[in-house]
């Protein structure tokens, strides 16, 4: 496949993505920000680099993996390449992944089963919405990464969650990169109003997290607008 991409189309937070080479690295965004969008980008970047080199996407469940992160992948790529050149989907009730036409797969799996996670050996990940993940479907996702690559990364997207995704990204820990990306970057494809009407509905602590993209404490704080920065 040669794809073009028009690098004047993306979003901040969707070049940043695709510009980072960390290990593991996490996009967190608001809700419409392009998070999934980016992901398929980090999908076929990472692909192309590491030839020959098996790779996973993790999804939180089986519906969302194929309805929301497989569907955005086809989409663009039919876009770009037509359908004709799609990849295949091959075992969808066993191993499931896609081939793009080398052989090489794109593990396809639900961090509902962590135990299907569990075995495979690949050199590069991507995960979509970890925060509704477990921490057990993280870990394993991250010990499964060990195939020598020249770009050996582990790169997630989600709406940030004050759960295990804040210790792992948000405190400092080496070789972990956060990049924050707000609705707002994405709003000239979103509808008119929709950013405003979730204002209306939101409590200043919830636009934080889904709309601006932050890592904030949503219930519990003595004081609305508390910064723990």
């Amino acid at each position: 496949m040669n794809l073009k991409i028009d690098q004047g189309s993306l979003t901040k937070g969707q070049t940043a993505l695709l510009n980072s080479s960390a290990k593991q690295v996490l996009l967190a965004g608001g809700y419409g920000a392009g998070k999934t969008l980016a992901l398929c980008l980090k999908i076929l970047q990472l692909k192309a680099i590491n030839k020959g080199v098996p790779g996973l996407l993790v999804a939180p469940t089986r519906p969302l993996l194929f309805s929301v992160t497989v569907r955005c992948l086809m989409g663009m790529l039919q876009r770009s390449v037509g359908r004709e050149h799609l990849p295949k989907l091959r075992s969808p009730m066993t191993e499931c992944y896609l081939d793009f036409g080398d052989g090489v797969p794109l593990f396809l799996r639900s961090a509902t089963r962590p135990d299907s996670i569990d075995g495979l050996d690949v050199g590069w990940a991507c995960g979509d919405e970890i925060r509704y993940w477990s921490h057990e479907s993280y870990n394993v996702t991250l010990g499964r990464v060990r195939v020598k690559c020249p770009m050996s990364q582990k790169a997630f997207v989600s709406t940030p969650s004050m759960n295990w995704m804040a210790e792992e990204f948000h405190s400092g820990k080496p070789e972990r990169m956060l990049l924050v990306t707000g609705t707002k970057d994405n709003e000239h494809n979103l509808a008119p109003g929709f950013i405003d009407n979730l204002r209306e509905s939101y409590s200043p602590r919830m636009q934080r997290a889904v709309i601006d993209g932050e890592f904030c404490i949503l219930e519990g704080a003595v004081f609305e607008h508390f910064d723990s920065s």
